[in-house]
């Protein structure tokens, strides 16, 4: 009976550790994703910064504007190079840190489709039609390792109940009874007159008891211990729930600040941009409005990914991500079609 049980405890943790594996997997490989755009938007800003460049040198050359406003612009192309060349860096270790995840070698050659980060930016931002309280109670019910804590409650309960019946006085009752063969020739004829019967009481008065005593306060130690990792497994499991919600509701409100700062930088930039081929221009503006955008651009696209990984480890905490044998999963409360 119990090594069913525990064959059924091992079952619903792999059943969970398949889940987590799955979005393991899917959240490194939205890193990995986040690193490339982010990667892709630096060197952008580094094109945008050495263009104008390019022009104050010119005006430089014409006496238009002032070595030191050149030098300015310099600095900042060097910085914009470094972030580029430290954003080529970390998404090559992501990229490969993802290779080794999923089975392959670092100098395996792998190409991720353009297309999902549109996909993601498209249905990235969709939250769960669900509150905070209906989730909560929802992943008490699905849970498969709450379930497994609570069964490991019942279980050591069981054992207690075993451990206190060792502790009982135990009387056994025996019945013989003894029939002789009926000597008269015919094999296989029994004398049932002269048969024999006994009977015997056997009562065992359980005088030392240490073994069994240790026994008994053994398994309420461990009723004891089972029922507080069973709370503290149901504290976890609201935690888990509650923090993901968060999360989803920071990434919400970090892209609509995103998108809107993207807006507003992109009109610093054609301005900033239109004055300085007036010689009008201010190269701190036309430094500070460049790296703005190129910084909401990054977040604008960090915000998506992070609602998509979080909204992953919310349906995986809700126990209700659902993979299947070829490793796609479905979310939602509908469960796999």
């Amino acid at each position: 009976m119990q090594a069913e049980r525990d064959l059924l405890y091992r079952l619903k943790d792999f059943t969970r550790f398949r889940k987590s594996f799955a979005v393991r997997v899917a959240s490194n490989y939205y890193l990995v994703l986040l690193n490339r755009e982010t990667a892709r938007n630096n060197f952008a800003g580094l094109n945008a910064t050495n263009l104008s460049l390019e022009r104050e040198q010119a005006f430089q050359a014409e006496g238009l504007t002032t070595l030191l406003e050149v030098g300015r612009l310099e600095q900042s192309s060097l910085q914009a190079d470094l972030r580029w060349t430290s954003s080529i860096t970390r998404y090559k270790r992501s990229l490969d840190n993802f290779k080794i995840l999923i089975g392959l070698t670092a100098e395996d050659n792998i190409i991720l489709d353009d297309n999902e980060m549109n996909l993601i930016s498209e249905t990235g931002m969709d939250s769960p039609d669900i509150s905070l309280e209906q989730a909560t109670e929802m992943a008490i019910q699905t849970r498969l390792d709450l379930y497994n804590s609570l069964d490991r409650v019942q279980d050591s309960a069981r054992k207690i109940e075993v451990a206190a019946n060792a502790l009982n006085p135990t009387v056994d009752i025996t019945l013989v009874a003894s029939v002789p063969d009926a000597n008269n020739g015919n094999i296989g004829e029994l004398d049932f007159e002269n048969a024999l019967y006994t009977a015997g009481l056997d009562f065992d008065l359980p005088l030392d008891t240490m073994f069994e005593r240790n026994n008994y306060r053994r398994s309420l130690i461990d009723y004891d211990s089972s029922s507080r990792d069973y709370l503290l497994s149901l504290d976890t499991v609201k935690l888990e729930v509650l923090d993901t919600w968060r999360r989803m509701n920071e990434a919400r409100k970090s892209y609509d600040i995103s998108v809107t700062s993207v807006e507003i930088n992109e009109r610093r930039v054609e301005e900033a941009q239109l004055r300085a081929e007036l010689g009008l221009g201010d190269i701190q503006d036309t430094v500070d409005s460049q790296n703005d955008l190129t910084a909401a651009r990054t977040e604008l696209v960090s915000s998506i990914v992070e609602h998509n990984i979080a909204k992953l480890e919310f349906w995986r905490d809700l126990g209700l991500l659902y993979v299947d044998d070829t490793g796609q999963w479905e979310e939602g409360i509908d469960g796999p079609s």
